[in-house]
């Protein structure tokens, strides 16, 4: 049977944000009753994959699609991906908001963050979320309520905790989106130089357009997962 193959890289390499938004895209998938491959593999390994595939989601930031899929008939989607990914794709698919787009494409990309179902279960307050930039992640600690653990956290328990904290101190990406999403006072700090630009960006978007974080409204995981299914049973037309 035909199915959806969604590429991921290692999370040591790529951050956890990517492999943990695809886990979440291939249950709801399977609630279709669409098959699903989740694979993580390196850009340049050829594949060796038990089912054949009509639809290639790549989710591993700015990465080319493997060489062998170049070679498949499959729809490809690229997912936040700035590189040779973007431009091999037949859909490409902003989950995330970057610092490059235009007013528009902001507000799409913000209408399209995968968020946990466990996070849109619970009411929608982006509209009162604030944002503070620090310098570092110490600086960001020492007004954050997040609660410090010396070993990581399951997911479960992040958004737990997440959830009845106030103040969390976050890096751009996944987590600060649920943040932003649940109305937190989040305390933003950059990983590295690239994340400290997208950070910047969107505070500085957001006193300009006070309006802006209502966009993120919850419902990106149900309209990239009607994008993949949709192509996926054209595929079988």
């Amino acid at each position: 049977m035909n199915s959806v193959l969604i590429m991921t890289g290692n999370v040591h390499t790529y951050g956890s944000g990517h492999a943990m938004r695809m886990r979440t895209v291939a249950l709801e998938l399977k609630k279709k009753k669409i098959p699903v491959q989740l694979v993580t593999a390196p850009p340049e390994v050829d594949l060796d994959l038990p089912l054949p595939s009509r639809v290639i989601i790549l989710d591993r930031r700015d990465t080319a699609f493997n060489p062998c899929l170049l070679t498949t008939e499959a729809v490809k989607i690229a997912v936040d991906n700035r590189g040779a990914g973007r431009e091999q794709a037949d859909i490409v698919a902003d989950l995330l908001p970057h610092h490059e787009m235009t007013k528009q494409q902001y507000t799409d990309a913000l209408r399209s963050v995968i968020l946990h179902p466990a996070i849109t279960s619970m009411p929608m307050l982006s509209d009162r979320a604030e944002i503070t930039l620090h310098e570092s992640r110490e600086a960001a600690m020492e007004s954050a309520d997040f609660p410090q653990s010396s070993q990581r956290l399951s997911p479960a328990d992040f958004r737990a905790a997440l959830g009845a904290c106030k103040r969390p101190a976050l890096y751009f990406g996944q987590a600060l989106f649920e943040a932003l999403y649940l109305g937190k006072s989040v305390q933003l700090y950059p990983v590295s130089e690239y994340h400290n630009k997208l950070a910047v960006d969107l505070f500085s978007r957001r006193l300009l357009e006070p309006t802006l974080l209502s966009a993120l409204d919850g419902r990106g995981l149900s309209r990239f997962v009607d994008i993949v299914a949709t192509a996926w049973r054209r595929s079988h037309a």
